[in-house]
């Protein structure tokens, strides 16, 4: 199931249990991806994610929670990949690592502050890593975070 919550872009949910192999809806425009990790998972599993995400035209992806600078470098790496070490300025994914940033700060981000250099993303699909799908929870915080900046 699909939710759209409009705020700068429509935005998408899809929950993946570690280890599975991905699956769900995925945006057919060139989209954001906000990596929600609740989990170390194997480092095997993470290379499937990202060449899933990559191959289906994820060209931003904000990685947060655990293990957040491995999934930025697996993002990098599958994109070097799937472009055989030729990467063009279209094809390629922009990452971003949110170490020190509260989960609020990472959707007001993607919502705000993403952007690719020459293509426009459409859609946020957040990916969230955990072991129960949260799918209500987490379209309604990327909602409210989008109000931050209006906040202070």
């Amino acid at each position: 199931m699909t939710l759209e919550v409009v705020f700068p872009l429509p935005v998408s949910y899809v929950h993946l249990t570690a280890g599975e192999k991905p699956v769900g809806t995925l945006p057919a425009a060139p989209f954001i991806a906000v990596i929600v990790g609740t989990r170390s998972v194997e480092a095997g599993w993470r290379p499937t994610v990202s060449h899933w995400l990559v191959e289906n035209r994820c060209l931003y992806a904000c990685s947060w929670g655990v293990d957040a600078e491995a999934w930025h470098d697996s993002v990098d790496l599958a994109n070097l990949e799937v472009d055989d070490f030729n990467v063009s300025e279209a094809s390629h994914v922009m990452t971003t690592c949110h170490d020190g940033d509260s989960l609020d700060e990472v959707f007001w981000f993607a919502g705000h502050a993403a952007h690719h250099g020459v293509i426009t993303l459409e859609h946020v699909l957040i990916v969230d890593i955990s072991p129960e799908a949260r799918e209500a929870d987490m379209l309604s915080r990327c909602a409210q975070a989008q109000t931050l900046d209006d906040e202070a």
